[in-house]
Formats: C-alpha cells, structure tokens, sequence
C-alpha cells in the first residue's frame, strides 16, 4: 500500500511556553532562547488536522496547561469532530476547575511525567522545586474529575535502576497504565551522557514486566527499541514491537504549524500545514524508518517494522540520521517479535467504536493508537462489510458474503492480534 494520505496520529506542540526546565527535554525551541508562553492560538491549524481525518492528537508543548482555554476550545473543536484527543502536561498547573472542562471538552486521557518517586530527584531534574508535589496533586484533582491518567518515566542512566519503585510509587496512586521510556538525546547533545546502554535498557523492560506481573499494570515504552538489542529481545517482545511510526503514521505540528516526522527533529525541518496544506506537508515528509535505514540493518527481515530503533537517537550520536542505533547490533541478532493470536471460538464481532478512513488503495480501521489496522482495498473493503453484520459466525461467512472462511482466517486473526475483532 502506497503512503497513507495523511498521519495517523498527531502530537499538536501548542505553544512552546514551559513552567519547568526538564534536563532531558528534546524540543529544541527550549535551547535557541526564543521560546515563548503567549502565541496567539491558530484555529486554522486545528481546522487542518480535522480536514486532513487525523484519528488521534495529543495536545503537547511546551506546558498545555500554561493557556488552558486555547487547549480547551482545540479539545471542544475535534471532539465534534470524533478526534480522539489526550493531553501530555506535567499536570502543575492543573486546577479542578480545570479538570472539570477537561472531562466536560471531552478530553480522553492525561499523559504525565514522573521523572522519579525520589521528590529530590524528580525536582532537580525538572529545575523547579516542588515540580514533583504539583504532579502528584495533579494527578489527583484529573482522577478525581473522572480523567484517566497514565505515567511516563524518561529513563537515563541515573534512574534506570528505579524503574520498579516509580512504577510502584504510581500503582500506589491509582494510576493503571504506565512507560519507561529511554531518554531522546536533545540535538545540542546535552542529554548524549544520560543515554541508556544495552544492558540498562534491558534492565528497564525488565522492570516493566515486573510491574505488569505484580501489579498487573499496562506497560509499554514509548521510544523505539531495536529487535536486535538482546539476546533476550524476545521476553520483552510486546514492548518492543512498537517500530518508529515518523512519517509513516505519526507526525508533530509545531505552534506555527510547520510539520516533522518525528516529534524528536527540531522545529522548521518540514513544510507549514498552513501554507501547503496537512495531505501535501505529510506527502513530502520523510518516513524515518524507509528513508532513514542504516545499511546494517538493511539485509534483515524486521527492518520494515523495526525501522533500525530510534532515528533521532542514531542521529545525535552517530551524526547522521542513517547511523546505527546506539542499542542495534544487527540483522544476525534480530528476532520476530510479532506473535499472531488465533481466533479459537467461531462467533466474532468488531469492538465499538472503531472509525474508518479511505485510502486511495485500501483504508484504515482505528479504534485506539494500539490498535488500528492499514489495509489494502479488497481487505478494507471485506471488513465494511464484516462490520455491517454487527457480530458474525466465521462458519457462515460464505453463506452470506461468498466468502470462503478458510479465505478469511488470515485477515481475522490480523484483526484479533491487533484487538479490532473480539470473540463473542
């Protein structure tokens, strides 16, 4: 299938204005002196990205929070629309009064950062005193407003040890679904030196499915790993499987409106969504993982879902954007790490609330950012009709559409992998 006509998903940087100074921060527009907490809203932009069926935006910075009713009139603008929409703020600024809009603008998650459980560490690392006391009462007045909150932890080599006791510290305040993520060297190279090594980044996922084996919490990282790391890649293989998505179904808007790949590249590096148009801004951009692929990864058969690990890492260490991930090894150390589910029963349905986007070629099916399917026309087409029966017998398929059911397997237990279909 030809590239998709526009991003899947979109993180929206609505303004660069910040009340922390995070020491591993990767936009770059916090280094050049120029950043800036009163930029005027521009509708238009949110008005693109609805032009363009966008699935899902997170509404990013910057601090969000720092203009809270430019947030809540974008949030209000794609609800109408059916845009999925989350927010990503370190919650300090968060108000129940605030929260309340939130839930009412139709906000569907709350993305959060603890830097540490440690409150001395948490602060020093995000340059404000009391940084980690405003988080945390935060994260209670979203919770308390009915918001789902999840946590992300960046991971550097000072903290990779305490992954475990974060996760903890988080399960303990309620929170259900939480990341570790290696730190992204910023492109002044101020966070090179905090950059996980192999075994710190093993040592991370492992403390990730420790999390979800006791306190049955959802885990994920949100930076791509290479399928080469380990020798033991394939314990950890539902965290990895996630490749890089820049370009390809995920891209950043900037305050102004220009767009890039990867929310890691710095500002300016793409065409203005305001000027070209999203379609035409997205066309042009560069798919990471395809344009970006170092030669060694080159011969291996995961390249096209791995995409090499984190481009932007590679980048800031090697130099280039096709240099070899700090983590990679190699094609002769790669694994599979997508493992297909098998429908076992024979009645099926579609969850609710899946939503649907044409593609010249085929179309999409996304019901969350997990869980989404890109499908070639005949498929597409195959599943609209799936769809319509609302739930279905796989023995019948051939009875009512002339399908044969043995035709059908594949692509139904694609869609149970990928939790589009669930067995009734």
């Amino acid at each position: 299938m030809n590239k998709i006509r526009s991003p899947i998903s979109v993180q929206y940087e609505i303004t660069e204005g910040c009340n922390l100074s995070c020491a591993h921060c990767y936009n770059s527009f916090r280094f050049d002196g120029q950043t800036s907490s009163d930029a005027q809203l521009r509708p238009e932009i949110i008005e693109e990205i609805i032009r363009g069926e966008v699935f899902h935006v997170v509404i990013t910075g910057g601090e969000p929070l720092v203009i809270p009713d430019q947030v809540l009139q974008s949030i209000r603008a794609l609800k109408r629309a059916n845009v999925m929409t989350n927010i990503n703020s370190n919650l300090t600024l968060l108000t129940p009064e605030i929260a309340r809009e939130l839930k009412e603008s139709g906000l569907n998650r709350v993305l959060t950062s603890i830097i540490s459980y440690d409150v001395k560490k948490h602060d020093f690392q995000t340059g404000k005193e009391g940084s980690h006391q405003g988080t945390i009462r935060g994260m209670e007045i979203a919770s308390n407003a009915g918001l789902p909150v999840s946590a992300n932890m960046v991971v550097t080599k000072d903290t990779v040890e305490e992954v475990y006791t974060t996760g903890k510290f988080a399960a303990n305040l309620g929170v259900r679904s939480f990341n570790a993520t290696r730190v992204a060297p910023s492109k002044d190279r101020r966070s090179i030196d905090l950059l996980l090594g192999r075994e710190e980044a093993e040592s991370m996922l492992s403390q990730l499915n420790r999390l979800k084996d006791e306190f049955g919490m959802n885990v994920a990282t949100l930076n791509p790993i290479p399928y080469c790391f380990s020798d033991n890649s394939i314990i950890y293989q539902g965290l990895i499987a996630r490749g890089c998505s820049a370009g390809s179904g995920s891209a950043t808007i900037s305050p102004n409106g220009s767009l890039r790949a990867c929310q890691h590249g710095g500002n300016g590096e793409g065409e203005n969504i305001l000027e070209v148009g999203l379609e035409e801004a997205w066309r042009i951009a560069p798919v990471y993982k395809r344009e970006n692929l170092p030669e060694v990864c080159e011969p291996c058969d995961e390249n096209v879902r791995c995409g090499g690990g984190c481009r932007e890492s590679a980048y800031v260490v090697g130099g280039e954007r096709k240099s070899q991930d700090p983590l990679c090894r190699g094609p002769a150390k790669a694994i599979h790490v997508h493992q297909e589910r098998t429908i076992e029963g024979d009645e099926v349905s579609f969850y609710e609330g899946i939503t649907t986007r044409e593609e010249e070629d085929g179309g999409i099916l996304f019901r969350n950012p997990g869980s989404l399917a890109i499908l070639p026309k005949t498929e597409y087409e195959l599943c609209l009709a799936l769809a319509s029966l609302g739930s279905f017998k796989v023995s019948e398929l051939e009875a009512r559409l002339g399908i044969e059911s043995g035709d059908a397997r594949p692509l139904l237990n694609q869609l149970y992998t990928q939790n589009l279909l669930r067995e009734v």
